[in-house]
């Protein structure tokens, strides 16, 4: 297989070393942009967390106004309860004053605080004398107990009273608080509103996904770059090496195994057998600005994703919109790319040979369905894949 070989111009050591600090330039530049993308997604989901946490205080105002709803009404229970003691204590007051001035024209009418002395200087018997004095001692003990009664209920009547203003007092606290609460739960709700009407005007908005899918394409375009810079100064060397070995080991040139990748617009094989969902240089979703610079192949999920040519891995990383992604270089700045996988098989550095499992075929990057993206670029120029690959096996769709 054409493995990256060095040219015999390559083996001057200054150069070799400065094709080494150039690879490691190009590593810290694509871990520089996997950072980039991994906070252009935390800020997408920013809308989310602070909606999440919006919702959150909505259900806990909410149980507060319940718990508050149910305090106040235990609080009129008992003020009624309260009002209706109020209402007892005023009738018994009513009642003991009508008592106790029934009493007292008892006694007015029998001659009033000197009737006593006056039926005990006029008594002619004993007897009459004892059962007058018993009379009027039993009625002044009656009279005392009605003023006690009267004055017990006085007292308690104050009391409630007390208790009666203090609850109004606490119930229309609780009615303020109240109050307070449910213009915080409206305020609340009017935020959770702009938060959704945000969310949908950035998910609905034909914009809003032009400028995502331009993001992504531009994303890309910045790590193939990088790439092209590390390969670049190989790629001459590599073809100079492959040529010789084939002189020099007589190689028949028809075998795409041993041919140099442009030699093989064709005759290679499809990375996976499968449906054609999208194919090269067709519309993106609805927006026809947007076109597909690869092909999109439905396969079920799991299924082997195998090299198309011999080369080297030069990225097996997660990119935004692609998901986790691989690309092989096969020299001469020919890259082919695989999209959408659900794993990698190979890591960076590591030969493949054509037919040889790099990855499985899965939906990520935010894909609905399980389908393998599938490109082929010549210099940062996309070509279609379709003639390049052996077109009796192409995908069907």
């Amino acid at each position: 297989m054409p493995c990256l070989a060095q040219g015999d111009s390559l083996n001057d050591a200054q150069k070799a070393e400065q094709t080494r600090q150039q690879l490691e330039q190009t590593q810290k530049d694509i871990k520089e942009l996997q950072q980039l993308l991994r906070k252009i997604e935390q800020e997408k989901s920013g809308l989310q967390k602070q909606l999440q946490q919006t919702e959150t205080e909505m259900g806990t105002m909410e149980q507060q106004l319940r718990e508050l709803e149910q305090q106040i009404g235990t609080d009129e229970t008992a003020l009624k309860q309260l009002d209706d003691d109020q209402n007892r204590l005023a009738q018994d007051y009513r009642m003991q004053q009508q008592r106790l001035a029934r009493h007292s024209r008892t006694i007015w009418q029998s001659g009033g605080q000197s009737a006593p002395l006056r039926l005990l200087l006029n008594a002619k018997q004993p007897a009459e004398l004892s059962r007058t004095l018993t009379y009027y001692r039993y009625l002044g003990q009656a009279r005392q107990q009605e003023i006690n009664a009267l004055t017990h209920t006085l007292s308690e009547l104050s009391a409630v009273k007390k208790q009666t203003l203090e609850r109004k007092a606490q119930l229309d606290q609780q009615q303020q608080i109240q109050g307070a609460k449910h213009q915080q739960l409206v305020k609340l709700r009017e935020q959770r509103s702009a938060l959704l009407a945000s969310l949908n005007q950035q998910q609905s908005s034909r914009a809003a996904r032009l400028k995502a899918r331009q993001q992504q394409q531009t994303e890309l375009s910045l790590v193939l770059k990088s790439l092209q810079i590390a390969i670049a100064q190989q790629a001459e060397a590599e073809a100079r090496a492959r040529e010789k070995a084939r002189l020099l080991s007589h190689i028949p040139s028809g075998d795409t195994q041993n041919r140099p990748f442009a030699q093989t617009r064709g005759k290679l094989p499809w990375p996976v057998d499968g449906r054609l969902l999208a194919r090269y240089g067709s519309p993106r979703s609805d927006d026809a600005r947007i076109k597909w610079d690869g092909v999109l192949i439905g396969a079920a999920e799991g299924s082997t994703v195998r090299a198309i040519h011999p080369g080297q891995v030069v990225l097996a990383d997660y990119l935004s919109g692609m998901g986790l992604m691989l690309i092989i270089n096969h020299g001469s700045n020919y890259l082919s790319l695989y999209g959408h996988n659900q794993t990698l098989l190979k890591r960076v550095g590591d030969l493949v040979q054509v037919g040889e499992p790099v990855a499985t075929v899965g939906k990520s990057g935010g894909q609905a369905e399980p389908a393998l993206y599938f490109a082929i670029r010549h210099q940062k120029t996309p070509s279609d894949p379709a003639s390049w690959c052996v077109a009796q096996n192409q995908p069907k769709r």
